[in-house]
């Protein structure tokens, strides 16, 4: 078990396994489902993953963007990131950190939405009749997006790289 969490690394486990065993256990709480296993714990392992991994998607994708629009938030350009980043170890951790901020905002937002939505299926039945396909729909389409945006920031690597190695070439 210790060799399983060394390999999956310090960011696998604070972005998504973490996140994943709070939503889990915040939803059995507070709403009529439950995610909790006790069982197996290999299972409740890749389950609670999952959940943070969706979790994490969910932060990228829907409440950081608008977080961002409030707040106002500046970024300084991806190459220069990318720079300095390989100077200060600590920019990774911080970003990191931030990633788990991110996707614990995700896990209070969805555990309010899905709150708000057990208290609707119960005065709604046809709610719980569709509510399988529409998770389906709904995760395809974050998966779609969460796709999009790591080819968008492998692109920025890429020419980035490249960049770098053309400027080696002309010297």
């Amino acid at each position: 078990m210790n060799n399983f969490l060394e390999k999956i690394g310090t960011y696998n486990i604070f972005n998504y396994l973490f996140p994943g065993v709070i939503f889990a256990y915040a939803v059995s709480e507070i709403t009529n489902y439950s995610f909790l296993i006790e069982d197996n714990i290999l299972v409740a392992i890749v389950t609670y993953y999952f959940i943070g991994l969706v979790l994490s998607a969910i932060g990228d994708y829907i409440t950081w963007p608008n977080i961002k629009k409030i707040r106002k938030i500046k970024y300084e350009p991806y190459p220069d990131f990318l720079e300095a980043s390989k100077k200060d170890k600590k920019i990774g951790l911080m970003l990191e950190m931030k990633g788990m901020f991110d996707t614990l905002t995700a896990a209070l937002v969805s555990l309010v939405f899905l709150n708000f939505y057990d208290f609707l299926a119960t005065k709604c039945s046809f709610l719980r009749d569709i509510e399988l396909w529409a998770l389906t729909f709904f995760l395809f389409y974050l998966f779609i997006k969460s796709s999009e945006g790591k080819i968008f920031y492998a692109t920025k690597r890429i020419r980035h790289v490249n960049k770098k190695e053309d400027k080696k070439e002309a010297e």
